[in-house]
C-alpha cells in the first residue's frame, strides 16, 4: 500500500502518483545484499547521526522508518538516490563526500528529497509520444521541484534547505 493518499488525481502534471507495480521481494532483496558489499548501511550502531536525521526525517514525513534502508558509498562525488523497491520500501544511497559536506540539518534536507522520490512514484516516464526527450526533461525537472518540496517538510527549514542546495550545486 502507498504511503501517498490516492484522493490525489493521477492526471496532474506535477506531484502525481506513478502507478507502479512491486517488484519481486526476491529482486529488491538481491539488490539490497549486493548493497552490502561495496556499501555501508546506515545504522543507529555504525552511522548514529545520519541514523538519526533518517528517523527524524520518517518521522515528519509519516512512514515507518523500517520502510527505509539507507548506505554510504565511498565517492569523491556528491550524490545520492532512491531506489524504489516496492509501494512501500526503498533504499537510499549517498556518497560520502555529500555526507562530509552537508551538515545534520541539510542532510535532512536531502534524506527528504530522495523520500520524495520515493513516495511520489517517480521514475517511470513515457517516452512513447512525440516530442518525449523535451517531456522526459520537463518530467523530470517536475519530479525534482516536487521531491524539493517534500526535502523541505523534511528539514523544517527553508534556510536548512537553501544551503543545502547551494552546496550542492557549487
Amino acid at each position: 500500500e502507498s504511503f501517498i493518499s490516492p484522493d490525489i488525481p493521477k492526471n496532474q502534471q506535477t506531484d502525481s502518483i506513478i502507478n507502479s507495480e512491486k517488484i519481486d521481494p526476491d529482486l529488491y532483496n538481491e539488490i539490497s545484499n549486493n548493497l552490502y558489499q561495496d556499501n555501508l548501511l546506515i545504522s543507529d550502531a555504525l552511522t548514529p547521526s545520519i541514523s538519526k536525521s533518517i528517523n527524524t526525517v520518517c518521522k515528519r514525513l509519516k512512514i515507518p522508518s523500517k520502510s527505509v534502508q539507507a548506505f554510504v558509498y565511498p565517492s569523491e562525488q556528491l550524490q545520492a538516490c532512491c531506489l524504489a523497491g516496492s509501494l512501500d520500501k526503498t533504499i537510499l544511497r549517498f556518497s560520502s563526500h555529500l555526507l562530509d559536506l552537508l551538515n545534520n540539518e541539510e542532510i535532512e534536507f536531502v534524506i527528504g528529497h530522495e523520500i520524495g522520490h520515493f513516495l511520489l512514484g517517480h521514475g517511470n516516464i513515457n517516452h512513447d509520444e512525440k516530442g518525449a526527450h523535451i517531456q522526459s526533461f520537463m518530467q523530470k525537472r517536475f519530479q525534482e521541484i516536487s521531491a524539493d518540496r517534500i526535502g523541505l517538510i523534511a528539514c523544517k527549514s527553508i534556510d536548512r534547505a537553501i544551503n543545502a542546495m547551494l552546496k550542492l550545486s557549487s
